[in-house]
């Protein structure tokens, strides 16, 4: 799959979703550098979300950056906790 989305994201560098698979490939497949430098992109072109939060925090904590990832998950429980679509995050 991160193969798929590295072309995709080769085509379309500033498409919302593409990016946020590719990130999300890359830090499940363990390279959560590259992860975090496509949240990057993400954050720069279409600004933050709770979604792009939470996936920057779990990369931080992969790469081990654990005091930079907790204010991250506490923002992005605190976005979802009243959202409309919380059952799906919790």
């Amino acid at each position: 799959a991160c193969d798929s989305f590295e072309k995709a994201h080769e085509k379309d560098s500033a498409h919302f979703e593409i990016l946020l698979r590719y990130a999300q490939c890359e830090i499940l497949d363990g390279n959560p550098e590259l992860g975090v430098k496509a949240i990057d992109s993400i954050e720069r072109i279409h600004g933050e979300n709770a979604q792009v939060r939470l996936w920057k925090a779990r990369a931080l904590f992969l790469k081990g950056s654990k005091e930079a990832s907790l204010p991250l998950f506490e923002a992005a429980y605190g976005e979802l906790k009243s959202s409309e679509n919380a059952a799906l995050w919790y």
